[in-house]
């Protein structure tokens, strides 16, 4: 696929303005999580056997608190401190 390259610890994606980012889970995957969680811990009163849907919905939303966490994480720690040069295009 185009924009994509192999990586010895994973697959790398490029962006458009040329910056290499590590596929992982995004900001946008963890609401996601977030919401699906919410949805089946608070909207979904229906019943599956062997399955309790409200803890699954439990389980989503901390899945996707660690990954929105994670991610904060990984942004801010990348960028540069005060001293930092701009990026070149």
């Amino acid at each position: 696929m185009q924009g994509e390259r192999n990586h010895p610890y994973g697959v790398r994606r490029i962006d458009p303005l040329g910056r290499e980012s590590e596929a992982g889970m995004t900001l946008g995957f963890s609401l996601f999580l977030i919401a699906v969680g919410a949805i089946l811990r608070f909207a979904v009163t229906e019943t599956v056997a062997g399955i309790d849907i409200q803890v699954v919905g439990v389980i989503l939303m901390i899945v996707g608190a660690m990954g929105f966490v994670v991610t904060l994480v990984m942004f801010f720690s990348r960028r540069g401190g005060p001293g930092a040069r701009p990026p070149q295009y």
